[in-house]
């Protein structure tokens, strides 16, 4: 089942008023602090956290010295931060978070993420910014391929990014699944989060399988906590349960995020020897 615009807006406000506690100064902390220790829960080793900074309130400055905040992450495991630009601010706006990124880039800071409903505000509108942060050598992320269709994806790609979040849609196009390929762009899919949007009735229908079984990249990911109730195991349980999806494509899938993550590629090779 495809959203209509109106529907995927109704879903966005839904994520608005979940979340719109935690934007607010001691909340924002809390959250991270809260949904960090879940992801330790998961046994995780590294979490790229996208934290969406427009429109918070609060001083960049005040979420990096945050005590409680820097202390899950530098306890557990590796954390790194990748800044969400929002698809409904406008350029200016979204130039903040790049010149963020840019500010902070050795302080956990990895990449930027365009995050947001593609189909309300397509991805090609941001030109400026994917230009700006290539001219500053900053990694980033798009979000395509599930508010909108295959062509969303296409345009992740033209604009040169190596991870796409969600980007399930691109099996509408076989053309567009074939760039993933050959351009070795990551898709982080979120099963439970497509669900919950609506954007496929029945697990039965997501194409996750198809996907891999085309040899495009996959990882498994949570998407959002704040709207699905879920866990990676609970996800890992969802795709054995239905698509038959086994520990050695586990171990792959986590390969895969490895291979994509910001790290050097030092760091890359140790955690490949830690779950090999």
């Amino acid at each position: 089942m495809n959203l209509s615009k109106e529907e995927y807006s109704s879903l966005e406000k839904l994520f608005d008023s979940r979340t719109a506690e935690f934007r607010r100064k001691g909340n924002l902390l809390f959250k991270n602090y809260y949904f960090l220790t879940k992801e330790i829960k998961d046994n995780l080793e590294y979490l790229i956290n996208k934290p969406y900074i427009l429109g918070s309130g609060i001083p960049i400055d005040e979420f990096f010295i945050d005590d409680s905040f820097k202390g899950v992450v530098i306890n557990y495991f590796k954390d790194a931060v990748s800044f969400s630009k929002a698809s409904n601010f406008s350029i200016e706006e979204n130039k903040e978070v790049i010149r963020l990124a840019k500010k902070y880039r050795n302080q956990h800071v990895v990449a930027i993420d365009l995050a947001g409903d593609e189909a309300s505000y397509p991805t090609s509108a941001f030109e400026p910014l994917f230009e700006l942060a290539k001219k500053e050598s900053i990694p980033y992320t798009i979000h395509a391929g599930e508010a909108d269709g295959a062509e969303s994806v296409h345009s992740a790609i033209k604009f040169g990014t190596k991870r796409i979040g969600h980007g399930v849609r691109s099996i509408e196009s076989d053309d567009v699944v074939q760039e993933l390929i050959q351009n070795e762009v990551t898709l982080e899919v979120c099963p439970k989060s497509n669900l919950d949007t609506g954007i496929y009735e029945s697990l039965d229908e997501h194409p996750v399988r198809k996907l891999v079984d085309a040899g495009v990249l996959v990882t498994i990911n949570t998407d959002n906590r704040t709207v699905s109730n879920t866990s990676l195991e609970y996800e890992y349980d969802l795709l054995r349960n239905t698509f038959g999806f086994t520990d050695v494509d586990f171990v792959k899938f986590n390969i895969n995020a490895i291979n994509a993550s910001f790290l050097p590629d030092e760091e890359k090779e140790e955690l490949k020897k830690q779950l090999l």
